[in-house]
């Protein structure tokens, strides 16, 4: 497997979520979410990131993913999963480099999930759904610079 992604993720990420490996050889996955240590862990969605292949990924998206019938229907038509873990939803679909605008159209429907005047089941979404699709759009465009490099 050629690593060019994984140096690029590695360089734009700041390394893998586990800062202790430095071996970029390794199968390790890139955090690509913008949380902190201030943020309750139970309420936060991580977004994560595994090279797979040259160019393919797996994005996952755990503990907290907001989810509606359309987000699942189009991660489902990606071939990925959604499913629900001790109380918590996930996702988890395999993308290609060339997915921008997959990632892009999900962090839309996640965005819009908290649109003014919409109900949502979970007041924790108010803030985590902008901070999620915020963090999608981020790696839509160090996909795009990784495609146009």
């Amino acid at each position: 497997m050629s690593l060019r992604l994984k140096r690029f993720l590695f360089s734009n990420y700041g390394g893998f979520a586990d800062k202790r490996v430095k071996d970029i050889t390794k199968d390790y996955s890139f955090k690509i979410d913008d949380q902190s240590e201030d943020d309750i862990h139970e309420r936060f969605c991580g977004i994560s990131v595994r090279v797979t292949q040259d160019n393919r990924f797996i994005l996952s998206l755990s503990n907290n993913a907001p989810i509606n019938r359309n987000i699942k229907r189009l991660v489902e038509s990606k071939g990925g999963e959604v499913r629900t873990i001790n109380g918590y939803s996930h996702i988890e679909v395999g993308l290609s480099v060339t997915d921008v605008a997959f990632i892009r159209e999900l962090s839309s429907m996640i965005k819009d999930l908290v649109a003014p005047g919409r109900r949502y089941k979970d007041q924790n979404w108010k803030w985590l759904c902008p901070r999620t699709a915020e963090s999608l759009d981020n790696f839509a465009n160090v996909l795009y610079d990784y495609s146009h490099e």
